[in-house]
């Protein structure tokens, strides 16, 4: 069981408008795997996850995809069909946990009416269009090693652990190389005891040095985030 403010955007509101959305936010369960939409679904409810963790995907005819986004505490899944209601994407669970639902015409109609739940939406959508662009000039110019270490740092900033639960062939997709990638990359990691990789999980051992090779688009999209990380804490240019 969890609080609707546990997740940061509804906890970033001032209590008047929160107070106004809590009688329309439903606590719901995901299960591992779960997929809440697909490409060309109607999509009626925004999700406000809590402890859960919510993968979106964009999927090719040939059955390829790539995985574009991560959602969890720090943000919203709907972000981008909050107000045409069709989603051109896949929302997957990939961690089993609770999250808030809402129905979607009732926050597009309290986005509407402007004021601090507006605010709120534009800089969430603000940043995830950073991401996207800022991951665009990523995959383009940097290393496999560069992008799996930001992708561990981000996620462990995003929830708040150093243990995360993930296979190689997710990440391949996340960061958009093959699988094979992925796992030479961690051997050497593994053997510079940066972090430790087994089955399914991946524990980061020496952050310092994981900083250290990473790109700059990690400390740039950190210093940009409206809701999850003190940014006084920074001390990376």
């Amino acid at each position: 069981m969890t609080h609707p403010k546990s997740n940061r955007l509804l906890e970033s509101l001032p209590e008047r408008d929160y107070e106004r959305l809590l009688p329309f936010l439903q606590m719901v369960s995901l299960p591992m795997e779960q997929e809440l939409y697909g490409p060309g679904d109607q999509v009626n409810h925004m999700y406000f996850p809590t402890t859960s963790r919510i993968a979106v995907s964009t999927d090719l005819h040939n059955g390829l995809g790539l995985n574009t986004a991560i959602v969890g505490k720090d943000s919203v899944l709907g972000l981008m069909v909050v107000g045409t209601g069709v989603s051109n994407s896949r929302a997957q669970v990939i961690s089993a946990g609770f999250a808030y639902r809402i129905n979607r015409k009732v926050l597009l109609d309290e986005i509407r009416l402007g004021g601090a739940i507006f605010d709120v939406w534009m800089r969430a959508n603000q940043y995830l269009l950073n991401q996207l662009s800022q991951n665009a000039v990523c995959n383009k110019f940097h290393s496999v090693n560069q992008r799996l270490a930001r992708w561990l740092l981000t996620n462990s900033d995003k929830f708040e652990m150093n243990s995360i639960p993930v296979t190689h062939a997710f990440l391949a997709s996340s960061i958009g190389v093959r699988r094979e990638a992925v796992s030479l990359a961690f051997l050497s990691m593994n053997d510079l005891e940066i972090v430790q990789s087994n089955r399914g999980t991946t524990e980061i051992l020496d952050r310092e040095r994981l900083e250290r090779m990473t790109c700059e688009c990690y400390f740039t999209l950190r210093k940009l985030s409206p809701f999850h990380l003190d940014n006084d804490l920074l001390i990376h240019t």
